[in-house]
């Protein structure tokens, strides 16, 4: 979802640094890619080891929430380029939708309603439903259970390192759209196609 369909990985990235900024310590690049399509408590351990519990990742959390849902309140957030096009061309073509979202369920449901985009899923899974975080499959195979399809049936949409790994792990088809999240030849191994932009992937199916 965040950086796939909806333009706020920027934003993430941005309340991080604000949150860091507060509490006087350095962000770093290996960090934030590291976390990329993690949930909380992934993202929680993945600090904790890079920083050694300090600062605490409890603490900067509250300093990048507060920026982060300051902003979405106060501002419209995009859907990515061709993301609602996509959306309504699956939907009026009979595929089955599920969001898989390594994000927390409150955030996940206020966001997309916010978009207008929410009615366009048949099913939501979200971060806080599955134990395992990508690169681990699970939300993946939570979905195909689902849906009811098999793994050689589903496609999976990602733009993060994790969540294309995650994709293969699972042994679904993969497509990757680089976004903001560091899309480097390693992510490009995971998947099946590569497209630049959701629009992109569109006008493919749309040939098929």
């Amino acid at each position: 979802m965040d950086g796939t369909l909806l333009d706020t990985e920027r934003l993430s990235t941005i309340s991080w640094q604000e949150g860091a900024k507060k509490m006087g310590f350095k962000l770093d690049d290996d960090f934030m890619l590291s976390i990329k399509g993690t949930n909380q408590a992934q993202a929680k351990a993945l600090f904790d080891e890079h920083y050694h519990g300090h600062p605490k990742f409890d603490d900067a959390k509250v300093y990048r929430n507060e920026y982060f849902f300051n902003y979405i309140r106060n501002h419209d957030i995009p859907v990515l380029k061709g993301g609602r096009e996509l959306l309504s061309y699956l939907k009026e073509n009979k595929y089955l939708i599920c969001l898989a979202t390594s994000s927390g369920r409150a955030y996940s449901e206020y966001i997309t309603k916010k978009t207008g985009i929410y009615p366009f899923f048949d099913y939501v899974v979200c971060g806080d439903q599955v134990k395992e975080s990508k690169p681990n499959p699970a939300i993946f195979l939570k979905c195909a259970e689902l849906a009811h399809v098999s793994n050689k049936e589903a496609v999976v949409v990602e733009d993060s390192l994790n969540g294309v790994k995650a994709g293969r792990n699972g042994n679904f088809t993969v497509v990757g759209i680089p976004n903001v999240a560091i899309f480097n030849d390693e992510a490009r191994k995971c998947c099946n196609y590569v497209f630049d932009s959701l629009l992109d992937l569109l006008n493919y199916l749309k040939k098929k």
